[in-house]
């Protein structure tokens, strides 16, 4: 992919500008912006430090405008995950501290409504307030209590039901159980789990090590939001503040699933960040430090493909970080400049 085609897409998106509705960063005007903050980081154009700090600008008023719940959420995960880039022209703090207020008011209002979904639920601002360095004992006590309210238990495992709606229990991590975990493990590593939830944290390691390859075995599940990258992505971080040698096992299994179906996997053709191959070839990136070096080939054959993706023509969406044209690019720019940093909007981060 050479220059030209970036500066080529650029020209694209800002043709397209008026045609975007929505400030949100999945499918919306804040995926421009780390496209342009990116684009910025390899070539170092003043034209687009310029346009990225514009789009800021835009996506704020329009968040307030809006009162765009997703939106203003995957705002403060870029304003925080890229603090020292959103904030080198503008002072956020106040607009921030006016954001956390209405992710907190409305986290609320999922816990009581018993909606713990990873996107649209209490689980996505959960996640974006544990980043923040600062721990707010409050918050986590209140996840804590509404998981141990809300368990169903059985003879066997013990589980919980992202929301009143629920019909089949998800394994992924954008939905399912697997970010869970991934917040429990966060929960530990911060010195804030006692043995009742240590006890409920192994009781859904053995849910997932019990259930994972019916999961793991749907071709349409090997993606970044549900299925067994979640699931791979949850154990690898459960192993690493555990030492476990059944979740060794199932670690190897899923990647062994991988390996020997890669070539499949790649040709069902859905090259999307959110829900195909871009994202594959992300994870494979943020987790290749963390896999036995037996499987590091397919990190190799991942990375191998880029081109291929990127070529993708791309019509539906063709503008959205989650699954348009605009992954396609932040994943081959991203991996030029090693900076994973934005898929925190999707619960992964390098372990």
């Amino acid at each position: 992919m050479s220059k030209y085609n970036i500066i080529q897409y650029s020209e694209y998106l800002k043709g397209i500008i008026n045609e975007i509705q929505k400030p949100e960063a999945c499918y919306g005007k804040q995926g421009l912006i780390l496209f342009y903050l990116y684009k910025y980081k390899i070539y170092s154009l003043q034209e687009d430090y310029d346009y990225y700090n514009v789009l800021i600008e835009d996506c704020i008023n329009e968040l307030i405008e809006n009162n765009d719940f997703i939106g203003i959420v995957e705002f403060l995960y870029l304003s925080l995950l890229y603090k020292e880039e959103f904030q080198a022209e503008y002072d956020l703090s106040e607009i921030i501290e006016e954001f956390e207020k209405i992710a907190y008011s409305y986290m609320l209002g999922c816990f009581q409504r018993n909606d713990l979904d990873g996107y649209a639920g209490a689980g996505y601002p959960m996640n974006y307030f544990l980043l923040k360095p600062n721990k707010n004992e409050d918050l986590i006590k209140l996840f804590r209590s509404f998981i141990k309210k809300n368990i169903i238990n059985n003879d066997k495992i013990s589980y919980i039901k992202l929301n009143d709606d629920t019909k089949a229990f998800d394994l992924g991590i954008t939905h399912g159980l697997s970010f869970i975990i991934k917040l429990y493990v966060d929960f530990f590593n911060r010195g804030d789990l006692n043995e009742d939830d240590l006890v409920i944290l192994n009781r859904f390691i053995n849910y997932i090590k019990e259930n994972y390859k019916a999961f793991v075995v749907k071709d349409q599940a090997c993606n970044i939001v549900y299925g067994c990258l979640g699931i791979l992505y949850c154990l690898l971080m459960y192993r690493s503040a555990f030492q476990d040698a059944q979740t060794d096992i199932i670690i190897s299994d899923i990647l062994q699933y991988l390996s020997e179906n890669r070539q499949n996997i790649w040709s069902l053709n859905n090259n999307t960040l959110m829900y195909g191959n871009s994202g594959i070839i992300l994870f494979y990136n943020i987790i290749s430090d963390k896999i036995a070096p037996e499987f590091y080939k397919d990190v190799v054959f991942w990375n191998a493909n880029i081109d291929k993706v990127l070529n993708d023509n791309l019509t539906m969406e063709s503008y959205s970080l989650a699954e348009g044209k605009i992954g396609l690019f932040i994943t081959y720019m991203s991996q030029m400049i090693n900076d994973y940093r934005f898929m925190n909007l999707f619960f992964i981060n390098k372990i």
